[in-house]
């Protein structure tokens, strides 16, 4: 066999495979737990499905929030929670589309002290799912996402976020803040309570904290501006700058710009 021949062969393997992997796609018969990225398409199109919860919370309670999407955190002067689950499927039929968004529920657990928002069943189907968040400014927070980007705004009370995937933005917050980010960058405005701020792949950008503020970054660029208190940073790899701080303790680099 000659090269020329090789290659044809290898061609032709590679077109077959695609076309095997499209049609797959499309009878929605890929082994569970397979995904492929920006071909979701090919089963068809986008349909949008909702699903919501409402809950009285105590004062004091604590709200857990749990997600393999995007989650929007806000505050309200209720004193209630409301959860809006969005589900979006690719199908043919919308029916189809929307027995297989059935399989992603919406869940709210309470416990004593603590009220956990979350989604039950399988997303092996191809169900992509964002949590939409109101509680009372009062109440105190946690975020618990797989992938996905996380916003909390107006919460007035102490925050906790825990993301993988994502970008996480917080905003107008009364308490001490959180944040360890596996992969994606951190924004912070407007905090008045002490700031950590961790994150191993992304930037990270801070204003108008009016405390303490601790930032660990491995890689990525830091940038600081209108800090109340002392300030830490540790950095493997970017620049840092801090602008107009109350004070700065000390920046640990071990390679970085600091300006």
């Amino acid at each position: 066999m000659t090269r020329k021949d090789f290659a044809l062969l290898a061609l032709i393997l590679l077109l077959g495979a695609g076309m095997s992997i499209t049609h797959r796609i499309k009878q929605g018969i890929l082994p569970i737990g397979v995904h492929v990225e920006g071909l979701e398409f090919l089963q068809g199109p986008l349909h949008t499905f909702s699903e919501t919860a409402d809950r009285d919370l105590t004062p004091g309670e604590r709200v857990v929030v749990e997600s393999r999407g995007d989650v929007r955190v806000l505050a309200w002067s209720e004193r209630k929670v409301h959860v809006e689950l969005k589900k979006q499927v690719h199908g043919e039929k919308e029916e189809e589309a929307r027995q297989r968004a059935a399989q992603l529920k919406l869940a709210l657990d309470p416990s004593p002290g603590t009220l956990r928002i979350h989604t039950e069943g399988s997303s092996n189907g191809g169900v992509s799912s964002d949590l939409s968040v109101t509680l009372p400014e009062s109440a105190s927070l946690q975020v618990i996402t797989s992938k996905g980007s996380v916003v909390v705004q107006g919460i007035r009370q102490d925050v906790v976020i825990r993301a993988a995937h994502g970008d996480v933005e917080v905003s107008d917050l009364g308490g001490r803040v959180e944040i360890l980010n596996e992969n994606g960058g951190i924004r912070a405005q407007r905090v008045q309570g002490p700031a950590i701020l961790r994150t191993a792949h992304g930037d990270v950008e801070g204003s108008d904290l009016g405390n303490s503020v601790e930032v660990n970054c491995e890689n990525g660029d830091v940038q600081l501006s209108r800090i109340g208190g002392l300030v830490k940073v540790t950095q493997a790899h970017g620049r840092v700058r801090v602008a107009v701080a109350g004070s700065v303790g000390h920046v640990e680099l071990h390679q970085g710009l600091v300006t």
